[in-house]
């Protein structure tokens, strides 16, 4: 009987230590009283396992029911795994910014992630220092030799208290906004956006962002009216003064004008002047670390579509100023509700559920994707980006394909690098703390899952640490009572001009040798060296009998060279031609050249173009490939529209390092329309595409279903191309 269908049905399996058996019981008829901490807790997995980790972490509570569960989260088996999920979820911050939110209660609905366990496990990702990272401050730990003559001849002067009241008159009527773009963004998005407008209120210290798609006075008006909107939408602030840069256009100033806000510019090059100088630098940090965790595959193109949801997490991490016991995101939107609109990290690759009237009969039940964002209007949704059809879809159901952030994988370096480790300490007998703690957790698994046959694990250090000293020793005798363990076994007579055969002892088994042969010092396979050093030879002698070795080697292979020669004028006219004509063939599968009829010489495309014969004909052949790759020659050869001729200057800067060259080869094909043959070829393995370029295929059932209805429809014909 499996323990699984118990677990399913509500019953309880108690296993009783050695030979008590088992029991089982129902979910009323017992209650389980412990008098400490269990040694090992586990989980149960997808695939109705049960799996206990080696390390003894705490688990995040089951009890909310999975189909109600909020996505993934609650299906992590190990609290580790959640505060690394919802760190990516949060755009990876750094860990005082993080722990500071969680103090304050702005991460209260979120599961597992108080400030013990970010104390405790908080991943130290790339992510958040590719956004986050500055500048170490000077002064720090200083080797400066302080002068303690002066600090002795100083006297403090003890400090008066006084009672001093200091006031500073605040507008209350006066709510302001700031307002500033970013400069342009190093790959334009699939709608266009190439800049960032990023606005703040200081009053619940929002910080808000729109992307547009050139910095002229429609665009702009455009995504102040969109920010403008979301803020007024919530009914909590609605500002009525606008600072932003001085060189605002008129057309921008009026639109602000007409929200019934005062507008305020800065002065000329007083950027300081405007608080959202210091919000870009804020948001920027925080995208950046976004960008860094998604996917690999992820299109970088969409962007501006990580956008909502990265405002989003910025302000549940920031307090308000008005309300600091609250975060920025509560004062415009009310509390956030982890259940209700669940995060996931954005940009992470995703398999989500296809509706039963969306797909078709024997159509798969998920489709690839990766996420953007959390709905807003919807509970428990998420949206997401189609890979096939590169459009937007809203599900309820997706699978996470986290286990890169929440399980990173081991690289090969570093179980290198633990292996040396391993083995240093076992040469020099140091013990390893981890490994023997490790060793412990596997003997109390032992204890409880066999007890009748437990393994006797020998703890003594002679048998647990290694047995290489040992082999050593055994070498070591070995050699000093035993004759050299290499030998060469005497030919047999009918054998005489095979090369001797070596016989090479293993360090475990002793040689046998046979009786009747005796042991002879043949000619040894491995070559001689050139020169030997003498323990008196000088520097000098050396030099010359190294000189004169070089010399000797050159004249024997003078010698051979000349009997190749000869034996090559031995061969008969048929024979040359025989050769000439195969290596011709072999040249012509590998490169494609044209073959000169009068001089036999192979001549490839710009040796063609030089030819003084040949270079008109195969100029046309390359000016109508050329043509017909790009935008034609008019009355000659038809376009493709295949390529397009652009500037060094005009190449992004991302893409520099996917240019690649191009090769020509060129044929003759006597019974084309066009004979000479000029095609331009391109390494394959270095094109790099950013977009899909994968082609969509057919199942073997469709495949089926379609020959079975051609060869059951009669007269029918069936045609196939490539």
């Amino acid at each position: 009987m499996s323990v699984s269908p118990l677990a399913n049905n509500g019953y309880t399996t108690i296993f009783h230590p050695h030979q008590e058996g088992v029991t089982v019981h129902d979910a009323n008829s017992f209650s389980l009283t412990l008098k400490s901490p269990p040694v090992l807790q586990g989980c149960r997995n997808e695939a109705g396992l049960w799996t206990v980790p080696i390390k003894d972490e705490a688990t995040i509570s089951q009890h909310i029911d999975i189909d109600e569960a909020a996505m993934n989260v609650y299906d992590l088996p190990s609290t580790k795994e959640v505060v690394r999920f919802l760190h990516a979820a949060l755009g990876f911050p750094t860990k005082a910014t993080l722990l500071t939110a969680a103090k304050n209660g702005n991460l209260v609905t979120f599961p597992g992630l108080t400030p013990e366990n970010i104390n405790k496990h908080f991943p130290e990702s790339d992510e958040t220092q590719k956004g986050h990272m500055r500048q170490s401050r000077q002064g720090v730990r200083s080797t400066k030799v302080p002068d303690e003559d002066a600090m002795l001849e100083f006297t403090p002067t003890p400090g008066v208290k006084k009672k001093d009241v200091y006031l500073r008159v605040v507008n209350a009527d006066k709510r302001t906004m700031y307002t500033d773009q970013s400069g342009p963004f190093p790959r334009k998005s699939r709608r266009s956006n190439q800049y960032i407008m990023v606005a703040v209120e200081l009053d619940g210290n929002y910080i808000d962002a729109e992307a547009l798609k050139t910095r002229n006075a429609t665009d702009l008006t455009a995504a102040y009216q969109k920010i403008f909107s979301r803020w007024k939408a919530t009914g909590v602030i609605c500002p009525n003064w606008h600072v932003l840069d001085n060189e605002a256009p008129e057309k921008f100033k009026q639109a602000i004008r007409e929200n019934n806000c005062r507008v305020e510019l800065t002065p000329a090059d007083m950027h300081r002047r405007n608080a959202a100088e210091r919000a870009i630098q804020t948001f920027k940090s925080h995208f950046k670390s976004v960008l860094a965790g998604v996917s690999d595959d992820f299109p970088i193109r969409e962007w501006d579509e990580l956008l909502p949801q990265a405002v989003l997490t910025l302000n549940l991490l920031r307090q308000a100023h008005v309300a600091p016991n609250i975060s920025a995101y509560a004062y415009h939107h009310g509390s956030f509700d982890y259940n209700r609109m669940p995060l996931a990290p954005m940009g992470c690759a995703v398999q989500f559920h296809v509706k039963p009237d969306r797909r078709k009969t024997w159509g798969e039940h998920s489709m690839d994707g990766w996420y953007l964002k959390t709905s807003e209007e919807h509970y428990r949704c998420h949206v997401v980006l189609v890979k096939k059809t590169q459009a937007k879809r809203v599900t309820d159901t997706v699978f996470f394909k986290h286990k890169y952030i929440t399980q990173p994988e081991v690289k090969p370096a570093d179980i290198i690098i633990k292996a040396y480790q391993d083995l240093r300490q076992a040469l020099q007998g140091l013990k390893n703390p981890a490994d023997a703690k490790q060793m412990q957790t596997l003997e109390q698994i032992q204890d409880q899952l066999s007890p009748g046959n437990k393994m006797q694990i020998e703890r003594g250090l002679e048998r647990r640490l290694p047995r290489v000293q040992n082999i050593m020793q055994q070498l070591t005798s070995r050699a000093q009572q035993q004759p050299p363990r290499v030998q060469f076994e005497e030919p047999r007579r009918e054998e005489s001009l095979q090369p001797a055969r070596m016989i090479v002892a293993s360090p475990r088994k002793q040689v046998v040798m046979s009786p009747r042969k005796e042991i002879v010092t043949p000619t040894p396979i491995i070559r001689k060296p050139k020169y030997v050093a003498q323990e008196e030879d000088s520097i000098a002698a050396r030099l010359k009998a190294r000189r004169a070795a070089s010399s000797t080697n050159t004249v024997n292979a003078r010698q051979a060279s000349a009997t190749k020669v000869s034996a090559a004028d031995d061969e008969s006219i048929a024979e040359r031609l025989l050769r000439r004509k195969r290596q011709i063939a072999n040249s012509i599968e590998k490169a494609f050249p044209v073959l000169d009829p009068e001089t036999g010489q192979l001549l490839e495309y710009r040796q063609l173009l030089r030819h003084p014969k040949f270079k008109d004909a195969w100029n046309i052949s390359a000016a109508n490939e050329f043509g017909r790759l790009a935008q034609g020659i008019k009355g000659r050869v038809k376009a493709t529209d295949t390529i397009r001729f652009i500037r060094k200057s005009e190449i992004p800067h991302d893409r520099l390092k996917d240019v690649t060259y191009i090769k020509f080869v060129c044929q003759v094909r006597t019974e084309k329309e066009e004979p000479n043959r000029t095609r331009a070829t391109f390494g394959g393995n270095l094109i790099h595409y950013p977009d899909d370029v994968g082609t969509p295929t057919a199942d073997l059932l469709l495949i089926k279903i379609f020959l079975n209805s051609v060869i059951s429809t009669k007269g029918a014909r069936f045609a196939t191309a490539d």
